[in-house]
């Protein structure tokens, strides 16, 4: 896919105090506070109007926004594209805002980051680009396994040490690449995480037996516990009844592996013999500089063949590989050959066990000039206390603008006529206005102005076409009275037409 597919989605971070109520509203925590995050925190909702909404539910069904901050938790959450995704309980401060479309293929299909500022009390608006995602993605972005959906309050804890809890129920459990999710329900209790002595791969869930509580009557309410765990291994969680969930390791992420680009000629000149093999092709993409095949080999010098007599579309291309002898010992490794290759024509490569892939010409055709909707030529200064400009519209409409600028000895005055072109005459002018030189016209040199007119008046030429673009060229003869380039005296013959309108 294309870098230049892009779509602007808004989402608003309602930022506000998120307090922890759930049905204790009318009970007193007396709880020592862990962290700062706890303190001012606000929270942050992402949604799609409508019309994005139309736009991404083609290829995309599930969001994943993702906050993280130097010193805190990364704050996770996911969600369905048609709905309103919040990440809570956020600290006051800077944030960094990832956000993922993904299908249920779990591929990512559209992502983009930004930052936001957390205010409390306030509301903030950050937008983030939503860019389509392609083989090469500049921001890294690891889908978690969908976790279930949940209404409720969320804490952020981190594994310790110290006494073993007290029971609170493990109602359900699961994991991700960022970390342990526990989902609960409490009722004048705090949530603790403790480590299991000499062992690196078990935790226990459980109430904080070190902090003292005092309530008031009230009823359980859930609760979501995240605990930021990025180990990879395998992991126990269990409650302090001795209740066990086994949470499988997540994916790590492999450090990305580079290849080196080996060139090769074509078309080629070399003979196929008997010791040449076809080389496999893993992988293969084209751009509009050559074509690029993923392979692997060793013994080899690797070079593609062409049958140039072919005629007919596509075009094949065979990834060969010529031996070589050596008693230095050759590793198998991973290569990116790169074939210089025009962007014209459907190209199919072949390698190793006749796998064959179709690349797609990348040629775009140049797209068509547009026609010119505007001239003007104006002229100023010198001997004339008139200055003078002509406007041509593309329906043949000229417009004669006589000015007397304020700086004369007479009083300052404007006046304008107006005419209408014969076609045939429209029809020469639009030959010379639509050509090359008029679009791109050359540059007038800078002279040293001698042996030039003095005080010549500067005249000033614009055409302006269809597309926005628009050239100009201007002429002093008392700087330069050099040879003139052809672009400037094919536009001679177009003034003389519109001066002849207006006697």
């Amino acid at each position: 896919m294309s870098w230049k597919s892009q779509r602007i989605i808004s989402s608003i971070a309602c930022l506000g105090v998120a307090l922890l109520l759930g049905a204790c509203q009318e009970r007193e925590v007396l709880v020592q506070p862990q962290s700062n995050q706890t303190q001012s925190a606000g929270q942050l909702a992402f949604r799609l109007n409508d019309a994005e909404l139309l736009t991404v539910r083609a290829t995309a069904d599930s969001v994943r926004i993702e906050a993280s901050r130097a010193g805190y938790p990364v704050q996770v959450n996911i969600g369905s594209v048609s709905e309103t995704t919040v990440l809570a309980n956020m600290a006051v401060g800077t944030w960094t805002l990832k956000v993922a479309l993904y299908d249920a293929s779990k591929s990512i299909r559209w992502y983009g980051e930004a930052t936001v500022e957390v205010i409390p009390g306030k509301q903030s608006n950050v937008v983030v680009t939503l860019k389509r995602a392609t083989g090469s993605i500049g921001i890294q972005i690891v889908l978690d396994t969908i976790a279930p959906s949940t209404d409720t309050n969320r804490m952020t804890l981190t594994v310790t040490k110290g006494s073993y809890p007290g029971y609170l129920p493990i109602e359900s459990a699961w994991r991700t690449d960022s970390g342990i999710f526990i989902q609960t329900s409490t009722y004048c209790q705090a949530p603790v995480v403790r480590v299991i002595p000499d062992s690196n791969n078990a935790l226990r869930f459980g109430a904080n037996p070190d902090i003292m509580v005092k309530c008031r009557v009230g009823n359980a309410a859930p609760l979501t516990v995240f605990v930021p765990w990025t180990s990879c291994g395998n992991l126990t969680l269990l409650d302090a009844k001795g209740k066990a969930y086994d949470l499988p390791g997540v994916s790590c992420i492999p450090p990305p592996v580079e290849y080196d680009t080996v060139t090769v000629q074509f078309p080629s000149n070399q003979i196929i013999n008997q010791m040449d093999a076809a080389l496999p092709i893993e992988k293969a993409w084209r751009t509009p500089d050559g074509i690029y095949l993923l392979t692997s080999y060793d013994y080899f010098i690797p070079f593609v063949w062409s049958n140039l007599q072919q005629n007919s579309s596509p075009g094949s291309l065979f990834l060969m590989g010529s031996s070589i002898a050596t008693f230095a010992p050759v590793k198998l490794l991973h290569h990116i050959v790169f074939v210089p290759y025009p962007p014209q024509g459907d190209v199919s490569v072949i390698g190793r066990e006749s796998v064959r892939i179709l690349l797609p010409s990348p040629y775009i055709p140049p797209s068509v000039d547009s026609s010119f909707t505007t001239y003007e030529t104006s002229s100023s200064g010198g001997l004339s206390l008139t200055d003078t400009k002509y406007q041509l519209f593309a329906n043949g409409v000229v417009v004669l603008h006589n000015t007397t600028p304020a700086w004369s000895n007479y009083d300052s005055s404007s006046s304008y006529q107006k005419a209408i072109l014969h076609p045939d005459s429209l029809k020469v002018i639009f030959s010379i206005l639509n050509t090359s030189p008029s679009r791109h016209p050359n540059v007038i040199p800078d002279g040293n102005g001698l042996n030039c007119r003095t005080d010549a008046p500067t005249i000033t030429r614009t055409v302006v076409y269809a597309d926005g673009i628009s050239s100009t060229s201007s002429l002093n003869i008392s700087n330069y009275c050099g040879p003139l380039p052809a672009s400037w005296n094919a536009l001679d013959r177009v003034d003389a037409i519109l001066r002849a309108l207006f006697p």
